[in-house]
């Protein structure tokens, strides 16, 4: 007999992922800007893309996951 988290997880992954899951590391960045709209610099972030196989063949993002924030200075 299996459990019931176990058949919900037979369950989940036979209708949502039956083609399949993929998981990409990757890095982005968004800009900052000062109080007269100049170009002041980027915030580097990493995260990890869990990517959906579905059905149609078609990929989709499923979810973000592990964003950080790189502490790291740019060089100069």
């Amino acid at each position: 007999m299996q459990s019931g988290y176990r058949q919900y997880w037979l369950l989940w992954h036979n209708n949502k992922a039956k083609y399949g899951w993929y998981r990409y590391d990757t890095r982005f960045a968004i800009t900052k800007y000062d109080n007269d709209g100049e170009l002041a610099g980027y915030n580097i972030f990493r995260g990890r893309l869990v990517i959906r196989h579905a059905k149609d063949g078609k990929l989709y993002l499923y979810d973000v996951l592990r964003i950080k924030k790189e502490t790291s200075e740019p060089l100069e």
